[in-house]
């Protein structure tokens, strides 16, 4: 004795459905991330402002904090040894308070911890 049960409601469809089609990671691109030491071996391809940029971006995408990263920063006027706290659109906030301009960054370092 089987007994028949009731259809499930189902709605009609009038459009093809596209979710998840491209999805955005805003961290990625089509550069990839490079360290201290490639950096170092290439110093006549990269220009200093690209090199600044690389070395930002890989210490902001490293695992953990960038505040917990020691850093050396060297400035057409002075040299910084450091922690970044942050970066804003046109320059690095470090913990001890300096506001430092990326147009005025000559290198970073990562220091030993």
């Amino acid at each position: 004795m089987a007994k028949k049960l009731p259809g499930i409601y189902q709605s009609s469809f009038s459009h093809p459905i596209n979710n998840n089609k491209k999805i955005f990671y805003s961290y990625q691109d089509n550069s990839p991330l490079v360290n201290n030491k490639t950096i170092k071996d290439n110093n006549t391809n990269l220009n200093t402002t690209n090199k600044v940029d690389i070395v930002l971006k890989d210490l902001f995408n490293d695992i953990g904090y960038v505040f917990n990263i020691p850093v050396e920063i060297k400035t057409t006027t002075k040299v910084y040894n450091t922690k970044i706290a942050a970066k804003r659109q046109n320059s690095l906030l470090t913990l001890d308070g300096d506001v430092i301009l990326l147009t005025d960054i000559i290198s970073i370092k990562r220091k030993d911890r």
